[in-house]
């Protein structure tokens, strides 16, 4: 799968929440690769069919994040995966946090996944400087 651009990430974002919307909300499959697949090939025009090719079924998932400095964890030294909306033992949610695949650890952070897209993206633009 191609690396994507923050747009062309946020475009599938919101095809793929769309397929939710409609498919896995209304209890019709709870798995979202399945959700998607029908989504496209139901809902979507040719056109939006080609540009949204076989999403699932990738071994490692792509991001926007991609090939920015993303954090370290502390433990392992590992780059860490942002993920959205997590929840704290406690029971609270917060709008992305920071996981170790190798550890475990988790870094919850208030910031959306956009604030910090930005300020990867400017702590790479001062490094080429």
């Amino acid at each position: 799968m191609k690396k994507l651009s923050f747009e062309e990430f946020s475009s599938r974002m919101l095809e793929i929440q769309k397929a939710r919307k409609i498919f896995v909300e209304s209890g019709l499959t709870n798995n979202i690769s399945v959700a998607f697949e029908i989504y496209r090939d139901l809902l979507m025009s040719d056109e939006d069919k080609n540009k949204y090719p076989e999403m699932v079924n990738s071994k490692s998932e792509k991001t926007p994040f991609d090939g920015l400095d993303v954090p370290k964890c502390d433990e392992c030294g590992n780059p860490l995966r942002l993920t959205i909306n997590s929840k704290d033992i406690e029971g609270n949610t917060h709008r992305t946090a920071w996981k170790c695949k190798k550890c475990g650890m988790i870094y919850y952070s208030d910031k959306t996944p956009t604030e910090w897209y930005q300020i990867l993206k400017g702590a790479e633009n001062e490094n080429r400087k």
